[in-house]
């Protein structure tokens, strides 16, 4: 069974969160069968971007008054999921640009209130826009071009909106309403299967040769990707990369980017060599790679060697467990929120469900996590736990609001780069120039709604 889906959000950042969202059950024909969808409500510690606002055209008013809390959405949805997966024994979670930014959103709401969204391995991901990719860049003849010039470059784009226009599907502006968004991918799946002659729902995203018992362990490859080019000039269909396998066992597809390393200077640094790494998420990633012809053979000839004398990739080909410890950030928890762990997510949905029962229990509760905190883990499980204590406590403490305000709307240290200092103040500011820009006449409700709530905002919490 497919279940297509699609977020809009209150940021690009997944600090953020998602407040309208539509899930579509359909048998493998995409006749709908079930449908979840609804807004949310915005958190007590969540001011939203102007340009997701502007992107969504969500009513703030509209979500406060009507939208359900993100604690309930994420157990509606989990319901939803888990009802699908337990009757039919699996089910693929299909969205367009869904496996690099919606299933990120889905799974750190769940985990945000301890639902494991892995649901046991019987939910699968295929995303729309590698399969427009792949038939582009394999029926190039076929496929529906759309040059775009941007500030700096040219190149082919794979919007949605692009796509569905092209394809005579969508007439008018894409509205970035959750469940329109999920019903205009479904409608180009279908045109592209018509169009191509090829099954969506057979597409292998992830595809490697094997390599024969003959030949060497680590092999080189090609892969191609997308063309961006200076402003004005024509991009190509597509261009290739290479690559050599440093491991493919065990789904543990870790490879060596091998125009970028040809570029390293004898005495690179550990972090320059690092930047070369590639590696294939199996249950995520857009990778079909293809053997290097004779020419490119001969283009890189001895550049394996050259890579597996190096000591640095010989130690990550015979551990490739090694590339993750080396690659650990110290953001914040709702970018990775994969490091809390399975026993975690279980023991933190234990705590919220006390706590969801009787605020009260929060100092109790927490007092008991912080005596059993053994390593960074448990910080991570108490983190989540005291975000929930500031959304959903009917008095929270304010200097404990403000620990977490300070870092993420004032000195900007909470996100995973720089550049996020004083975001309301850049927020207001940037209304202010958008209200007086005749381009936004249609959207002055929403920019008003949304200095409001800023304003609101910054005087009640800093």
């Amino acid at each position: 069974m497919l279940i297509f889906y699609d977020f809009e959000t209150s940021s690009r950042h997944l600090l953020g969160q998602v407040i309208s969202y539509a899930f579509v059950l359909t048998n493998n024909r995409y006749e709908p069968i079930d449908t979840c969808k609804g807004f949310v409500k915005l958190n007590r510690i969540q001011c939203p971007e102007v340009g997701a606002i502007l992107t969504n055209k969500c009513d703030i008013d509209y979500l406060q008054e009507h939208g359900e809390t993100e604690y309930d959405t994420a157990h509606k949805i989990r319901d939803f999921i888990q009802g699908i997966v337990t009757k039919y024994g699996s089910a693929t979670l299909v969205g367009f640009n869904s496996n690099s930014f919606d299933l990120s959103f889905l799974r750190t709401m769940m985990i945000r209130y301890g639902l494991n969204p892995y649901f046991m391995g019987k939910l699968k991901n295929l995303d729309v826009l590698h399969w427009a990719q792949y038939l582009a860049f394999y029926q190039s003849d076929k496929f529906l071009w759309v040059l775009k010039n941007a500030e700096s470059s040219s190149y082919y784009s794979f919007r949605l909106e692009d796509l569905a226009r092209v394809a005579g599907i969508l007439t008018e502006e894409q509205s970035h309403d959750a469940l329109d968004d999920v019903l205009l991918t479904i409608r180009l799946i279908q045109y592209f299967e018509q169009l191509f002659e090829e099954s969506f729902q057979q597409f292998e995203p992830l595809q490697v040769p094997l390599m024969e018992a003959s030949q060497q362990t680590h092999s080189l490859f090609k892969q191609r990707r997308r063309d961006f080019v200076e402003l004005g000039e024509t991009p190509k269909k597509f261009t290739e990369d290479y690559f050599l396998s440093l491991s493919m066992s065990d789904k543990q597809y870790l490879f060596v980017d091998v125009q970028k390393y040809k570029k390293l200077e004898t005495n690179a640094s550990e972090e320059e060599k690092l930047s070369c790494m590639r590696y294939i998420n199996a249950n995520k990633a857009f990778f079909i790679c293809e053997r290097l012809n004779d020419d490119e053979q001969r283009l890189f000839a001895g550049v394996d060697n050259l890579i597996m004398s190096d000591s640095f990739f010989q130690s990550l080909a015979n551990n490739p467990e090694l590339y993750f410890e080396k690659i650990k950030k110290d953001w914040d928890i709702d970018y990775q929120i994969h490091e809390l762990g399975f026993k975690r997510i279980d023991i933190l949905y234990a705590v919220v469900q006390k706590f969801m029962k009787d605020p009260g229990q929060y100092d109790v509760l927490l007092k008991n996590l912080l005596a059993q905190r053994k390593d960074s883990k448990d910080n991570y499980l108490i983190q989540l736990f005291n975000r929930v204590y500031l959304n959903y406590h009917p008095n929270p403490n304010p200097a404990y609001l403000k620990r977490y305000l300070l870092p993420r709307y004032v000195d900007g240290a909470m996100y995973n780069e720089p550049g996020h200092e004083q975001e309301l103040e850049k927020a207001l500011a940037d209304i202010e120039l958008k209200m007086n820009d005749e381009k936004y006449e249609g959207d002055l409700a929403l920019l008003e709604q949304l200095k409001i709530y800023i304003w609101s905002f910054k005087e009640k919490y800093l």
